[in-house]
Order: C-alpha cells, then structure tokens, then sequence
C-alpha cells in the first residue's frame, strides 16, 4: 500500500500529475485540481490506492483531512473515486463542511458528476456521518458576496480552489470591497 509519496512534478494534466518519487520511476497520481501545481515543484502527498478489476489508481492529497473526507465519499453508495475527486476540486474542506452543516446540498451540484439526487444523498450520508462532530478545518467558508465573486472567477475561468484561495488570502488582508464586483476586480488587479 502507497500511503504518502514526496517528489518532483515532472508532468501536470487535466486531473493527474506525475510525480518523480525515486530517480527515473514517475507516478500518475490524480489530485483535486492539479493546475495549482508547477513543473518542477516538490510536492508531498498523502496517497489513497484505489483498485478495480481493471483498474488501479492513486489518488494524492495535500492533508490528511482532505483524505478522510476522500474516503468518506468513497464509503457512500454510488460514489466513486472520480465523483469525490471532483467534490474536492471544487470544494475546499472548509466550503464542504459549511454546506454539510448549513443543509444546503444543491451546493454540491456544483462539482462535476453530481446531480441533484447524488448531492442529495451524499449530504444526507455526511450529515449523518458528522452529526456530533463535524470536521475541524483553520480556515473560514467562503460566504455573503464571497461566495458570489468565487462563482463570477469560476465563469471568468480560474479553477475553484484558485478562485477560493485568492479570495481568502484577499479577505485576511482585510479588503474594503462591499461587492462581489469590487472583490472580482480586486483580485483581477492583483493578478496582473
């Protein structure tokens, strides 16, 4: 069993990277949102080995919790390991966990393969799950006109967890935008 791999990112596709672990052997490992990462950037993962009759998968993640909750969905009928990968992508931890608590699964249609009765079932499951405790996670969820300028990045075409990640760093420096429009223009001027 692959528990954790450290290396070199040698290649970065649509949902996979390959990272150099040991000189010359490369391993296909897919992430949530791999356009995060760089060539040539290390990187440590904590891995999940997913095999099938005709299939074997590693899946990488940048904290334990974010494995957890990985096999959580896995653990939900009809939720396979590309579905929860693309919870993930979407949702950081600290997003996925308001949801759940807020009972707003219509929130999870968002993320690609979910529709309106699998996100149904997969926040009913999580609920259930995380009832007494759900999940602690250091950072805040997106909320109020946040939440409406990481939707507006998303159409402008920035990745989720990119749009969700500019928009915390611009809140803890305490941005003075009163709208979702001010905070998408914001981040549009620092990435320049």
């Amino acid at each position: 069993m692959i528990k954790q791999i450290e290396g070199s990112i040698l290649d970065i596709a649509d949902n996979y990277i390959v990272v150099e672990a040991s000189k010359g052997i490369g391993f296909q490992v897919f992430i949530p949102d791999p356009t995060q990462c760089k060539v040539n950037d290390n990187i440590h993962l904590f891995t999940h080995l997913v095999l099938r009759e005709n299939h074997i998968a590693l899946y990488g993640f940048h904290s334990k919790e974010q494995e957890s909750v990985f096999k959580t969905l896995l653990s939900i009928p009809k939720v396979g390991a590309r579905t929860a990968l693309g919870i993930l992508s979407v949702f950081p931890l600290a997003d996925l966990f308001y949801c759940i608590q807020e009972g707003a699964p219509e929130t999870l249609t968002k993320a690609p393969g979910v529709g309106a009765t699998t996100a149904r079932k997969i926040h009913l499951h999580l609920s259930e799950k995380w009832k007494d405790s759900l999940p602690q996670i250091s950072s805040e969820p997106l909320t109020d006109f946040y939440s409406e300028a990481n939707d507006l990045l998303q159409e402008m075409g920035l990745h989720a967890q990119e749009s969700q990640t500019i928009l915390r760093q611009i809140r803890q420096k305490g941005s003075t935008a009163q709208t979702a429009e001010e905070l998408v223009a914001e981040v549009l001027k620092n990435r320049k």
